[in-house]
Parts: C-alpha cells; structure tokens; sequence
C-alpha cells in the first residue's frame, strides 16, 4: 500500500508538472521566470490545511475547493522548486543564453550550435559527486559511469555544444584513453565524432607544475549527417621526461604520426606507433593468449611492500640492509637461496 501510494503521488506531481509546461496555467515562460503565479497564496494556504489523503466525498473543511485546485497549487509548489533548484546549482540554458547560435528553439533538438569548443574540464573524482548528480548524469548522458571522473561528462556535453563540422579541443588527463570507466566515452568518439588529434605527453610536469597530473589535448569533430567516418587521426606521444619546456609546438610535429581511426572503438586506445601497432597486431593474429595457453586466468603474481628490494638506492644500501635482510628470511625459511647460501641480489 506504501508503494502503491508514492507511485500515485508521483503520477500526480508529474501530471501537475506537465499542466505547467503546456500552457494550462498560463504563460510556461512567465511562470518558470516568476513573474506570474500558478496558485494564489490564500488558495496554497487553504489546500495545506486540507489533508492530503482526503475523499472528495468526505466532509471538506473548504467545499469550494476542486481537485484542479488541487493540480494548480502542487504544480505551483513544484514550480517554486525547480527555480529554486535551479538557482542553487546554477543550470544555463545554452539555446536561451546564446540565442543567435540556435533556431527554432521550440524544436525539441533546435539546429545549430558553436563552431569550436575549447576547455580544461574539472577533475573531480567520482567519490566526491554524490548519488544525486550520479543518478541525474545516469540520465542524461550515455557516456554514464557510476565510477567515471566528472571530466568525461564535459566530454559529452561539449560534443552536444557543436554544430555539424565543429570542433571541440580540451586539454585532459590521459587516463580517459583506457580506464574502463571510459568505455562509454570511447564508443562515443568512435560513433559520434572524428578524432582528429590526440597528444599524450604521459606524467609530464611542465604544464601545471601544482597539480600531479597526466595531461593529454585531443581535438575532435563532430561529422556532417551522412558523413564517413573513415580516414586517419594525427596522434603524438612524447614521454614525460621529453616533454620541452620551450618548442612545444615543434617536438610535438616531430613526434606526429598518423593512425588509422578504425583503432579507436570503446577498446583501450593505444597510440603506439603504426610499425609497432602492426607488430602488436600480428602477436595478437598468431600468438595465443596466455589465459588459453595455461587454461587459468593470469593473477597479479607476487606483492610486496619491500620496494628497496626491488629499488635498490646505493651499494652500500644493498651490503648493510639489503644482504642481512634477505639472509635472515633465508635462515627462517622464508625465501630459498638461489646459488649458494648467500642470497644472490640482482642490481
């Protein structure tokens, strides 16, 4: 009966809600700006004395009170939420707020849009977003995943900003390019846009020498109806140690090579280099997965905290803490010896 009754509530808020919308009450502009009113105050304050669960055939305690009375003063009350929601969170309207970029703007997808869509999006992690705005990104965006950064819905929404043949370029993190919370987000670029250059320049400080980040500029196009998609994308990896502070713009026309866009689906991109990704393609025809070739699924092998062990700092690091450390787990029976009975140290 519980669940019976919110449903009911809640067909009846959305019916109130779409009486505003099409004009029932009024001007829909007029009202969602504030400057009419759906319900009068005195009618509001008599329908919140009246109980809600209340037969019409009961005794009222305001007869003249219908249940379009009713409709008008929730949608009223609902309206005054979503300004106030609107107000707190700060929603802009892109058709509204740059009216010579769209037509038709009662279309349900007016035409137009920007001709380029340039930005740094926000790194926030997705911990921090809260079910809220997930449950409202969940519907909204097909690039959704309950574990992806907020950077990858400006992704989407920058791409829905373009016009047909427009172009968007944002300067990113690289990990979008594999994470699997990104797998959306590349199906996206690979049905919904042209990539047309992507540069990885890995842990690189030079550019936000504040942050610990890993940046990457891509720059992608949204296609003309009918368009065909094939062709090739300009792809730059420099490593981070070789990443110039000064001639960025030449080392990274030396390090431009072409790649196919058939590499990028909603796969991990990898931008290796065309040789190297046909050597890589050519293990993949003929070799044999090591999972087929064991008949075990591959674990993540041994772990350990000891990283000196595997990071030795100095000579005499490795002779006054190393050797002892290692001699003592061998003593215990811990780790077995190779070599003798002094354990062997691979520098």
């Amino acid at each position: 009966m519980k669940r019976w009754r919110a449903d009911v509530k809640a067909f009846e808020a959305a019916s109130a809600f779409q009486l505003a919308l099409d004009g029932t009450f009024g001007d829909p502009i007029r009202i969602a700006t504030g400057e009419i009113k759906i319900a009068p105050p005195d009618l509001a304050l008599q329908v919140s004395l009246m109980p809600e669960d209340q037969n019409e055939a009961e005794p009222q305690l305001f007869p003249h009170i219908a249940i379009d009375d009713r409709r008008r003063v929730l949608a009223d009350r609902l309206v005054d939420e979503a300004r106030c929601g609107a107000a707190w969170h700060g929603f802009f309207h892109w058709e509204v707020g740059f009216p010579n970029v769209w037509s038709n703007l009662l279309s349900a997808t007016p035409p137009g849009g920007f001709d380029a869509v340039i930005g740094n999006p926000p790194y926030v992690r997705q911990e921090l977003l809260g079910d809220e705005i997930k449950r409202a990104l969940r519907a909204g965006y097909r690039a959704f995943d309950g574990m992806a950064d907020l950077y990858v819905f400006f992704f989407e929404q920058g791409l829905r900003l373009l016009r047909p043949g427009g172009r968007l370029s944002y300067v990113v993190t690289n990990k979008w390019l594999r994470a699997g919370y990104a797998e959306a987000l590349r199906e996206l670029f690979a049905t919904a846009a042209q990539v047309e250059f992507i540069a990885d320049f890995g842990h690189a400080k030079h550019f936000f020498p504040d942050a610990d980040v890993f940046p990457s500029a891509i720059t992608v196009r949204k296609p003309l109806p009918g368009e065909d998609p094939a062709g090739e994308a300009q792809v730059c990896v420099i490593p981070r140690d070789a990443v110039p502070e000064k001639g960025l713009a030449a080392a990274v026309d030396t390090a431009t090579y072409p790649l196919p866009r058939a590499c990028f689906t909603k796969e991990s991109w990898s931008l290796e280099p065309p040789d190297l990704m046909a050597l890589l393609n050519k293990i993949r025809r003929n070799g044999v997965p090591l999972r087929e070739y064991a008949g075990a699924s591959p674990m993540y092998g041994i772990k350990t905290g000891f990283n000196e062990a595997f990071l030795p700092a100095t000579d005499s690091w490795r002779t006054t803490q190393l050797a002892p450390r290692l001699s003592r787990l061998t003593s215990a029976g811990r780790i077995s010896s190779v070599g003798g009975p002094r354990p062997r140290v691979c520098t």
